[in-house]
């Protein structure tokens, strides 16, 4: 779903597809997370920058394995809820 609404003025540029491969070779590789909201943008970017999705699938793991972030992306951290 979230695909479907990422980089919609850049189609020139990115494709649903494009965002798809990266993500899917992304949980393929790393089984211990799921998919969460912001992956897609991470992806995206990075293949606007290096405009190669296999590029962009191994800075995206690099990044968030030697940045510690795969907790961000773990499914069992409790979500943030408002208090108001």
């Amino acid at each position: 779903m979230d695909i479907n609404r990422s980089f919609k003025q850049m189609k020139d540029e990115i494709t649903n597809q494009n965002l798809q491969n990266i993500l899917f070779t992304y949980a393929v590789v790393n089984t211990n997370l799921d998919y969460c909201q912001g992956m897609n943008f991470i992806a995206g970017f990075l293949f606007l920058v290096t405009r190669d999705e296999g590029l962009s699938f191994q800075i995206m793991r690099e990044v968030i394995q030697k940045n510690d972030m795969a907790e961000l992306f773990d499914t069992s951290t409790p979500s943030l809820k408002r208090k108001f």
